[in-house]
């Protein structure tokens, strides 16, 4: 068998991945900045699911429920807008 190439080590110790936050954003070079690095990592997050699909679990997920409660109003659960049949029929002829 023939040997392995070693792989040779990061002696400046600083990182040189594209994807890395930490690393040292030069002018110079057009590297990605760690503002892009974050918001491309965010892009990549995804829930956990299971195996019929629906999602266990999300990072950003909140499983508290909330605590307020709508009061119930005529306004909001009632048929107000309702128009009889001859002010439909004026609405129509004035259209017409």
């Amino acid at each position: 068998m023939a040997k392995k190439k070693e792989r040779s080590v990061n002696v400046s110790g600083k990182p040189k991945h594209s994807n890395d936050a930490n690393r040292s954003n030069d002018s110079k070079t057009e590297k990605r900045s760690a503002a892009t690095v974050r918001r491309l990592k965010m892009y990549k997050n995804q829930p956990v699911r299971n195996k019929k699909g629906h999602i266990q679990s999300h990072e950003y997920q909140n499983k508290d429920l909330p605590n307020t409660r709508i009061k119930p109003d005529r306004n909001w659960f009632g048929n107000t807008r309702v128009v009889n049949q001859k002010e439909l029929e004026f609405f129509r002829e004035e259209m017409a």
